[in-house]
């Protein structure tokens, strides 16, 4: 009577309680949220999980079922009543039967084809689901899979919940009801919601959180600040952290003070991928307007060259401007040499006083990244190429204080701009262009060694 008659009325019911509030939400899923395969907690009350099948029409019923349910009822007739039950359902409430209900197989002492059942332990449950939705050689043709944890006992349902939470091809859903008969609490079945409850294992981003801590331990500080932004995005979606409406807050906190919290968390690790990177000017800049308030020192290497570089490097722009602007052949030669004296006078200049102090606390800043690149990161190739930009880097040093101590000597006529080019894009070829005083004869043997036409003459 139940399956032809009040069964469609509770749903027909269902249909028209939504449609007249529709400030509500849903109560019955649509066509679009149909499942491939049913996942049905089973316990004694098979009403809610009739109307389940009903709503969501799938291909597959996989039962979960106990061993025993009392002293004469165990789950080879529970999956019998409800098989039966389901093969039932008329053709206006579920168009195509499901091509299979339950999991099954062989009883070794009768060969006989049962119910695969299991002890009401959430662990076991975890089990079963993992071996007939993952492991089955049939997992890939599951499809869209929902499991409906309204049924069963309340360790069954933690196993199936924990299981669904954790899978990624899953939706969680469950039959309530907003009715109840007042004497036996029993529920009324046009009453019902049935639909996908929230996953707060994906709400709360808990998978990105380990991936932001993994990513963080092998120094990939950008890439933890970019995951950190995203929970921070979805997070402030689900207005997680809201409020309650009677509790006052304050106008400067509307903000909810976790979120407030996580972005200052990801505001560090873009400082930190800033220094890492070797953007010091903006890695000063961030540190001086958002980082130092919350009582972070910035490293050395920052505190050291942040305050300067910036205003260096403008001028040093200023100055790149000019020399693309004269660097075309045959054009205002000893002006182009003028302005690489004038480069190499912002770069000396940005060394500080204590030049060899300044340029080993920016080497030492480079070899500990080099360090952290190779063993935690586990990047051996990037750790080689920025070592050999830091040893780049030390011989540009090398020749810039050269330079500024009045040490560089032969350069050929008309080729003023070579120590130019040479002394900041090829410092390893630059060197044969600086010499130390009395190497004349060195010089000489360089020039003829390589042939070089245009260097006609000399001049110091």
């Amino acid at each position: 009577k139940y399956i032809n008659t009040l069964l469609r009325r509770e749903l027909e019911a269902a249909r028209k309680i939504e449609a007249a509030r529709k400030d509500e939400g849903k109560r019955l899923p649509d066509d679009s949220e149909k499942a491939d395969t049913l996942v049905l907690l089973v316990g004694f009350s098979f009403e809610p999980l009739l109307q389940s099948v009903c709503a969501y029409k799938p291909k597959k019923v996989l039962l979960v079922l106990n061993d025993i349910y009392s002293e004469n009822i165990d789950g080879q007739m529970i999956g019998d009543w409800l098989t039966k039950l389901i093969r039932k359902l008329p053709v206006n409430l579920l168009p195509e039967q499901p091509e299979e209900i339950g999991a099954h197989e062989i009883n070794e002492s009768t060969g006989e084809e049962q119910f695969v059942t299991q002890p009401a332990q959430p662990e076991k449950v975890f089990q079963f689901l993992i071996d007939q939705l993952l492991r089955n050689p049939k997992a890939d043709k599951h499809g869209r899979i929902v499991i409906d944890i309204t049924g069963a006992k309340k360790s069954m349902v933690t196993g199936a919940y924990l299981f669904g939470v954790l899978a990624t091809n899953c939706t969680l859903s469950y039959v309530d009801f907003d009715a109840y008969e007042p004497e036996s609490f029993r529920a009324y079945g046009y009453s019902c919601r049935i639909g996908k409850i929230g996953n707060p294992y994906q709400s709360f981003q808990i998978a990105n959180w380990r991936r932001v801590q993994e990513r963080y331990n092998h120094y990939a500080l950008s890439e933890a600040a970019e995951l950190l932004n995203a929970i921070i995005k979805n997070l402030g979606k689900a207005n997680l952290f809201k409020r309650k409406k009677g509790k006052e807050i304050r106008e400067e906190n509307k903000i909810p003070e976790e979120l407030v919290k996580l972005e200052q968390l990801k505001t560090i690790l873009e400082f930190y991928a800033k220094w890492d990177a070797g953007d010091i000017p903006k890695a000063y800049e961030q540190w001086i307007s958002e980082i130092k308030s919350l009582g972070i020192e910035a490293p050395i290497v920052i505190q050291e060259l942040g305050p300067e570089w910036e205003r260096k490097y403008e001028a040093f722009k200023q100055n790149e401007q000019l020399r693309g602007a004269d660097n075309v052949k045959g054009k205002n030669k000893v002006n182009a040499f003028e302005k690489s004296k004038a480069t190499i006078s912002i770069w000396t200049e940005l060394l500080g006083r204590d030049k060899w102090t300044v340029m080993l606390t920016y080497a030492c800043d480079e070899l500990a990244k080099i360090q952290r690149i190779a063993k935690k990161k586990g990047d051996w190739r990037a750790a080689f190429i920025r070592a050999a930009n830091l040893h780049e880097y030390l011989l540009k040093v090398r020749l810039l204080m050269l330079a500024s101590d009045n040490r560089w000597l032969k350069l050929e006529v008309g080729n003023q701009e070579q120590i130019f080019r040479l002394a900041f894009y090829d410092a390893s070829d630059a060197i044969g262009y600086v010499l130390e005083p009395g190497q004349e004869e060195r010089w000489e043997r360089y020039k003829w060694k390589n042939n070089k036409k245009q260097f006609a003459g000399s001049q110091h």
